[in-house]
């Protein structure tokens, strides 16, 4: 059985898109009920050279980021809402770096983003991001963004 590319499937992109959703929103705690027409655009547009994995996995991470009850282009991951793969320009080339510090260096990425998001609240971040809360406090140690040690969360100002 010859099962065509995803990329010549556009079609088949938005039934898997909303597939995914359906699988992931409730693991990922968001009451997503589905994408909007310019999502749906942009996931169209996308090449998909990792084919279905590769969906799976942005419409999981968009999942992440999503506020409201419907994805949009802006919660995709930006190499998706531009309409093309991975900017190959950015990336390094011939030995700049390995395979892990690429990993790691995304890796960072993502957990700066949902800390941002989350505020600076460790617990809400590892949420936003599946992880367990001492799982996050080893990477915010291991990238530097909070100090060896540090554990508890902070009351806020006014906070007993």
């Amino acid at each position: 059985v010859h099962l065509p590319p995803l990329r010549e499937r556009p079609g088949d992109v938005v039934e898997l898109a909303e597939a995914f959703v359906a699988k992931h929103r409730s693991r990922i705690n968001r009451k997503v009920k589905g994408l909007t027409d310019e999502a749906k655009r942009a996931l169209q547009r996308y090449a998909w050279p990792g084919n279905v994995r590769e969906l799976e996995n942005a419409i999981e991470q968009a999942l992440v980021f999503c506020e409201g009850e419907e994805l949009t282009a802006s919660d995709l991951p930006a190499f998706v809402s531009k309409g093309r793969a991975a900017d190959l320009l950015s990336l390094p080339t011939g030995g700049e770096m390995t395979l892990p510090e690429i990993l790691e260096d995304l890796e960072r990425q993502l957990i700066v983003r949902a800390y941002e998001k989350a505020r600076g609240v460790k617990t809400e971040t590892a949420r936003l991001l599946g992880i367990k809360t001492s799982g996050l406090y080893y990477k915010l140690e291991k990238y530097g963004l909070i100090k060896p040690g540090e554990k508890a969360e902070k009351p806020e100002a006014g906070e007993p």
